[in-house]
């Protein structure tokens, strides 16, 4: 139960954190999700929260890379093959090798293999913390595909180099050959485990798909389940679990040409789910971040409060050594790419550390031997301030030097380009012959496509409560008049009781008493004879009369809306009068005959080719963009799957 309230609390912070991200758009998400998992972590329950490596590693790193390599552009990794291995391998191992040295030569108290181990630790790159910082930027395309490589390898260039170094330490012996058979074997070790793992479950799911098995409920849960199972297997042999999840997300990225096709559903299906299972994972790595920040404080001022200082300058120079190593290495053009100035210091400080550099220092063990492990505590916080560090000096940095990124379109031309789509639609489907009821349940639906309830609210009320009085009047004149029998008051006066803004209450009793007037005209009628003839005949007076009712409270609604509108009021004018269709037909709800569903089906196919077809002559006048059109049209295909499930056009009504 303690485990589950963790959970959740560590849920409900990175959404929290979300919603304040989109509202300050000028501080990166990640420093966001920092300070709220610092907040998080005064509440008792988490205060000495505890990671895990191992179980961090297999629920947050293994499905983060396996999407991010299943996204992959292979033609482009192709292309770069030599220099994603140079910075990957050849870099990773130059960086930890220099400042191991460095460390060991400056710093007495770091004997070589724990200087190691801490450059080790620090040296891994992590693509999602690479992103964070660059989101708003517009980062040379060639550089950040570079960094994407790297981040992706790089980790096993760590993890290998860090586990021989405590193995200098525990044995006090160090071989060369044997340290690189055994670089050799868990480095490509897990690429072939990967890619074998890879192709099984491409078999597999091929396999599923030609026995018409192919259903999302069978295939999406198999996607989700692949790398934590690719990665305990290379795990359970000794090679690189994190770099064979990298493979069998880049063997999926191959054959996602092959894939795609196959089912339109299952694809839309399988990309939402991983891009929520992503965004909601890279929450928790920056929760858990700021989590354990304080503890990792905490633990420094009750062990050595006198090293925080030089900790903190450790730190410093070790960043700063990664930066000159990183930049002398490109200048040198030793990566591969013929970068200079700008380049150079882009990819220098584009190495943004994370997950894998918090995952590594909190896996050192607790003893060697049977002592204590040397400056554990200090190592964990100077690798926790080395995370910090490389996220904030780019946050400062790049918006310096690189230009903001552009947006296709702004969320207000969304907004606006959507709600003339829809009345287009709207417009061109009452020209259509389609019967009053059809027409109400379709426009009910198709204005649902730009939210409920839009507008300014006190505007809104206002027209609310006009419209209403605006309806008693026509019906109290309509039963005045002769046109409308007195029972039009009784059948009006519920249906504005029921929606009137504060009168919860009085809806809730006219609810009651109309239960219990129902019950009472069934016990009466219960004892007639023909009795269910009795209520057909009831309920086509009663349809009868609504018709009459609905029509006066059509034209008066209307006409109040119509000498309402202002230059400033028509989306609240548009907003109103969808109010009164959907309270009306669910007022007035009738039960839908075979031929009215086939109308009905009707009705919303052209309703959605209307849509698609003012995306296209917007587009072709160039009014929109091909970014605003896209987002646009898939918001369309997404309304027509909806409708496919709901069996609004397939016939499952």
């Amino acid at each position: 139960m303690d485990i589950f309230l963790m959970i959740t609390m560590i849920m409900v912070t990175g959404l929290i954190a979300n919603v304040i991200g989109r509202l300050m758009t000028a501080i990166p998400l990640a420093f966001i999700e920092i300070a709220a998992g610092m907040l998080l972590s005064i509440i008792p329950p988490l205060a000495h929260f505890q990671m895990e490596p191992e179980l961090f590693l297999l629920i947050i790193i293994a499905p983060l890379l396996f999407n991010d390599s299943q996204n992959t552009k292979l033609s482009e990794l192709v292309k770069q093959t030599k220099s994603t291995f140079a910075v990957a391998v050849i870099l990773a191992v130059m960086t930890i090798v220099i400042i191991g040295f460095v460390l060991n030569w400056q710093f007495s108290v770091f004997t070589l293999p724990l200087a190691i181990a801490l450059s080790a630790i620090v040296t891994p790159t992590d693509a999602v913390a690479v992103k964070s910082v660059t989101i708003s930027r517009q980062v040379p395309s060639n550089v950040m595909q570079t960094l994407e490589f790297e981040s992706l390898f790089n980790d096993a260039s760590g993890i290998v180099i860090f586990d021989i170094a405590l193995t200098v330490l525990a044995t006090n012996q160090f071989s060369f050959g044997a340290g690189l058979l055994n670089f050799g074997y868990v480095f490509f070790g897990g690429l072939l485990v990967g890619l074998i793992a890879g192709w099984l479950v491409l078999w597999l799911r091929f396999s599923l798909l030609s026995h018409n098995l192919g259903e999302a409920t069978l295939l999406v849960p198999l996607s989700i389940l692949t790398p934590f199972a690719v990665y305990l297997m290379a795990e359970h042999i000794g090679v690189s679990g994190i770099l064979a999840v990298v493979a069998t997300g880049m063997l999926h990225a191959y054959q996602q040409t092959r894939l795609r096709l196959t089912s339109t559903r299952l694809q839309v299906v399988n990309k939402e789910v991983w891009n929520i299972l992503s965004d909601t994972l890279n929450g928790f790595v920056f929760v858990i971040l700021g989590l354990l920040l304080p503890n990792v404080v905490i633990s420094m001022t009750k062990s050595s409060p006198a090293l925080i200082p030089l900790c903190l300058f450790i730190a410093i120079l070790i960043y700063g050594m990664m930066l000159f190593v990183r930049f002398m290495f490109v200048r040198m053009n030793l990566s591969g790419h013929n970068w200079h100035g700008r380049e150079s210091w882009l990819f220098s400080l584009g190495g943004v550390h994370g997950t894998m550099t918090l995952a590594m220092a909190f896996s050192l063990p607790l003893t060697l031997g049977k002592e204590a492990f040397p400056f554990r505590t200090e190592i964990i916080f100077i690798a926790a301030a080395v995370i910090v560090i490389s996220l904030l000096v780019p946050t400062l940095a790049f918006p310096l030097v690189l230009p903001a990124k552009a947006v296709a379109f702004t969320p207000e031309q969304l907004k606006q380009t959507r709600a003339s789509m829809i009345n287009y639609a709207l417009d061109r489907l009452s020209d259509e012959d389609y019967d009053s009821r059809i027409q109400t349940i379709v426009r009910d639906n198709l204005r649902s496509q730009n939210g409920f309830f839009t507008g300014e609210q006190k505007e809104l009320l206002r027209l609310i409560e006009g419209m209403n009085e605006a309806n008693a009047d026509a019906i109290d004149a309509a039963v005045q008049t002769g046109i409308l029998p007195p029972d039009a008051n009784k059948i009006t006066k519920r249906l504005l009781v029921k929606y009137k803004h504060g009168h919860l209450f009085h809806g809730l009793w006219a609810l009651a008493q109309r239960t219990w007037f129902t019950k009472r005209q069934i016990k009466r009628i219960e004892n007639i004879p023909d009795f269910a003839k009795r209520v057909a005949e009831i309920k086509a007076q009663h349809h009868e009369l609504l018709d009459q009712v609905k029509a006066v409270l059509t034209d008066s609604t209307n006409t109040f809306l119509e000498s309402q509108k202002t230059s400033e009021n028509h989306e609240e004018i548009a907003m109103v009068h969808h109010i009164f269709i959907r309270r009306w037909s669910q007022f007035a709800q009738r039960t839908i005959t075979d031929d009215m569903q086939t109308e009905l089906n009707d009705a919303y196919v052209r309703v959605f080719q209307f849509e698609y077809q003012y995306l296209q002559d917007q587009l072709t006048s160039n009014k929109i963009s091909q970014g605003l059109a896209k987002e646009l049209s898939e918001q369309v295909s997404s309304s027509e799957l909806v409708q496919f499930e709901a069996g609004l056009l397939d016939g499952e009504a």
